[in-house]
């Protein structure tokens, strides 16, 4: 715990089905496996996230037994993140379950204000595209830069969707990244390439119409001049095709397992098929 000693307890003390009962409380975002709930401050400081990690079935339960808690591994990695200087939440504070606590393990964060995520950025863009184009092509440097960033010091997220990264423009213009679901990111030394090559992938290939395929060789450009890689365009083509040949791989499995997917994956992976 890093502060609001007496605040974090007493919500604690709540349990994770009586937190949305606060006033003011909103719950925003919910799944099988994660609840996230906007808390107030009483004292109407900065609002708080409290993230919730569920039971996630029995082979979850088992890897567990060898490894940190999701929320431990949460806190573990905004820490390796900050460490590297790479953007995240705020901590505040973390808990897991023990002999007298059967509540689910939680993580705490201040709120990111002003932020939207790559995907809400995109939809804005899209309304207004003569006016947005060049803060449009700044994201997408961004983007890749950021990854340049978080994989120079050999760190990877394994759930790099553009929802997982938050943006902000400041008043000079300006885009500030910053990554969540840090329970997500790991250190590696020995897959170096594979888990760069499947960040870029993640990032790149939203399935939103938005994305062009000029932004995702934005990003790799980007990615690639900041790894030094040269000469800069013949690498900024392989990362791209590098990553597209593994997204179709993975798309192939996708159709296969579910014919029926929504048109616009199905789009996306028609466009890939052209590709070399």
């Amino acid at each position: 715990m890093r502060r609001d000693y007496a605040l974090v307890r007493e919500w604690a003390a709540l349990g994770d089905a009586n937190l949305q009962t606060i006033p003011g409380a909103q719950v925003v975002r919910e799944h099988e496996q994660t609840r996230v709930i906007k808390l107030s401050r009483p004292d109407g400081g900065a609002a708080l996230y409290w993230k919730s990690f569920r039971d996630a079935g029995w082979i979850e339960r088992f890897k567990d037994l060898f490894r940190p808690s999701p929320a431990a591994r949460a806190w573990r990695g905004s820490l390796r993140l900050q460490e590297a200087g790479v953007p995240t939440a705020p901590l505040v504070a973390f808990g897991e379950a023990g002999p007298e606590n059967d509540a689910p393990p939680f993580l705490l964060t201040e709120e990111l204000p002003d932020c939207l995520s790559i995907n809400q950025w995109l939809e804005r863009f899209h309304s207004d595209p003569d006016g947005s184009a060049r803060q449009k092509h700044q994201l997408m440097r961004k983007i890749g830069r950021l990854l340049s960033k978080l994989h120079r010091a050999n760190l990877y997220h394994t759930d790099l969707r553009p929802g997982n990264i938050l943006a902000r423009l400041n008043s000079s213009g300006e885009f500030s990244l910053f990554l969540i679901d840090t329970d997500r990111v790991m250190r590696t030394w020995l897959r170096g390439w594979r888990e760069s090559r499947r960040n870029l992938m993640q990032a790149m290939f939203s399935p939103s119409p938005e994305m062009t395929m000029t932004d995702r060789m934005r990003i790799a450009g980007a990615y690639a001049e900041a790894r030094g890689l040269t000469p800069l365009s013949a690498a900024r083509r392989a990362l791209f095709l590098s990553s597209c040949r593994w997204l179709r791989r993975r798309m192939r499995a996708l159709l296969r397992a579910k014919p029926h997917v929504g048109s616009r994956k199905r789009e996306l992976f028609e466009r890939l098929e052209r590709l070399p």
